[in-house]
């Protein structure tokens, strides 16, 4: 119960224990009686993702992505035609094609966003625009409004 309400109780036998549970003494044996949604904390994720709005750098950063990755399919599809008109196996292909695959989307792309998210909240504050939270300067990218004090 502590995961979930904060509170230690210790839990008598026959009480249903939830996921991260901690056995401190002793052993236990347990029957699931329900998995993903259907739990306490599947239905808290699910009421999270419900209740908040999809922000507007989360529609850019999926563009992005969906753009990188139709570029890397044509691609392929091109390195595909390509070496089958030239009588290439198409298993020499395979590592190419992982290499596009692997290459298409950049490991910093998430620390990519964040600088710049932060470097846009020091240009607004020097500007004596008060960002507190990163959804609002999102926003504000987006509609192209300021805060002033």
């Amino acid at each position: 119960m502590s995961v979930l309400y904060g509170a230690v109780i210790p839990c008598l036998k026959g009480d249903i224990l939830y996921s991260g549970s901690v056995i401190r003494k002793g052993e236990a044996t347990g029957v699931v009686v329900s998995t993903g949604v259907q739990t306490y904390f599947g239905r808290t994720a699910q009421l999270v993702h419900i209740a908040r709005p999809r922000m507007y750098i989360e529609e850019v950063i999926t563009n992005l992505l969906k753009w990188l990755i139709s570029l890397v399919v044509v691609l392929l599809a091109i390195a595909f035609s390509v070496s089958y008109i030239r009588g290439i196996n198409l298993v020499e292909i395979l590592p190419l094609a992982l290499i596009l695959l692997v290459s298409a989307i950049p490991v910093a792309l998430p620390t990519m966003f964040t600088v710049t998210m932060a470097l846009g909240s020091l240009e607004l504050a020097k500007k004596g625009v008060l960002v507190t939270k990163t959804q609002c300067f999102a926003g504000c990218v987006h509609d192209g409004c300021t805060v002033r004090r």
